[in-house]
């Protein structure tokens, strides 16, 4: 029993940090986009399903009903996101995240400061830290503009403009 509330829980906190810095990968082909969100949308119900499915398995009330919860718990906040996720893939309107500024520091440290048009006049904007990226698609996670500190230099896309910058 242990090894399967081991493998129900560190799954459970996988699925928390997935949902806290999202997808990694991000296409710039909207298309090519479309079927990552499908592809990880069916890879989160699997993963649910078979955690589920192990839970069953669970000895003990307590056990089983602990674990339920919690699984319903973080499956009620991806059933939300994935709500607004398939609202958006199905949609004739696709926003995609435009980049706007591109910082880079000394360190090859690349950071970018994106946006898009969620609906009408509701904009998201975020931070990502570039860990790969080539022209199909950019390896990323989000980031905190707090963290960053010392000299970058900044790349304005939309005015195409580069300056220094001293973030402390």
């Amino acid at each position: 029993m242990n090894q399967k509330l081991t493998i129900i829980f560190s799954s459970i906190v996988i699925l928390i940090i997935a949902l806290y810095f999202g997808l990694p990968f991000e296409f710039f082909n909207i298309n090519l986009d479309r079927i990552a969100n499908i592809i990880a949308i069916l890879i989160v119900l699997f993963v649910f399903y078979k955690l589920l499915k192990l839970s069953k398995t669970l000895s003990g009330k307590v056990s089983k009903l602990t674990t339920r919860i919690i699984l319903f718990i973080v499956f009620a906040l991806y059933l939300l996101n994935g709500i607004w996720t398939v609202f958006f893939v199905t949609s004739n309107y696709y926003p995609i995240w435009q980049d706007l500024k591109i910082y880079t520091n000394s360190n090859n440290e690349k950071v970018v400061s994106e946006w898009r048009e969620t609906s009408g006049s509701l904009y998201d904007y975020r931070y990502r830290k570039i860990y790969f990226e080539n022209k199909i698609f950019r390896f990323s996670i989000n980031y905190d503009k707090k963290k960053m500190s010392g000299n970058w230099n900044v790349y304005d896309v939309r005015e195409k403009t580069k300056t220094k910058q001293n973030l402390n």
